[in-house]
């Protein structure tokens, strides 16, 4: 629902909006999405209610993965050669 750069990388930032500028389809299907997760998935009532359950398995000192994504999931390590710049284009030129 949205695209990436490299942080700092002022001209892969201006490419990616140069991008969806020009790609009206692509643009509404991100835009839509990413609203769809705003509204059914890091909202307010969502974030207080997965905060409270959160609180109340780390005070019962619970380690168990109580949510597999979104708001107080597990993050993941992410190795620093994750980032390839031109994922996004080469899958979703279409």
């Amino acid at each position: 629902n949205g695209l990436i750069y490299k942080d700092g990388n002022i001209d892969e930032l201006c490419e990616k909006v140069f991008w969806l500028i020009e790609h009206n389809k692509q643009r509404e299907k991100i835009s839509q999405s990413a609203y769809e997760t705003i509204v059914n998935h890091w909202n307010a009532q969502c974030a207080a209610t997965r905060f409270l359950v959160l609180a109340d398995s780390l005070n019962r000192k619970s380690t168990e993965n109580l949510f597999k994504n979104g708001i107080c999931s597990k993050a993941e390590l992410i190795p620093d050669d994750w980032y390839k710049g031109d994922v996004y284009e080469t899958e979703n030129k279409n």
